[in-house]
């Protein structure tokens, strides 16, 4: 089973990605409203994509994919960003996200998005 994070400060939000994903079947999602609480979800297990947040309370998603990348340089990874992306655009090349998705969100939109990314990646538990 492909195991997604979904890190966002928006419950509503988290939500939604969670139902849209568990409504196609075969998704794992594991929700976080801080980086502290993704930290601690890593620690369950290793995680197949990553959905982070742009603008997150305490730690910007930002330095959370900074983080992340350290220690899950292959996990794919899709932002989340209600902001204009593009003046953080080369640093999110750099750092190898995939998938900009604005906000606001549909359920089709976000099930389409990161279908595609999760068959791109077809092994589980990168690390």
């Amino acid at each position: 089973m492909t195991r997604i994070l979904i890190l966002d400060d928006e419950p509503d939000i988290v939500e939604m990605v969670k139902l849209a994903m568990e409504a196609l079947g075969g998704y794992q999602v594991a929700t976080c409203l801080t980086s502290e609480d993704a930290r601690q979800a890593l620690l369950a297990g290793p995680v197949d994509l990553a959905i982070i947040d742009l603008n997150l309370e305490k730690e910007n998603g930002l330095q959370f994919l900074q983080w992340f990348r350290r220690d899950y340089p292959a996990v794919p990874v899709a932002i989340l960003t209600g902001l204009d992306p593009e003046a953080v655009q080369p640093k999110l090349a750099e750092l190898g996200v995939l998938e900009i998705i604005a906000k606001p969100l549909t359920i089709p939109q976000i099930q389409q998005r990161l279908q595609a990314i999760v068959a791109r990646f077809p092994k589980p538990g990168r690390r």
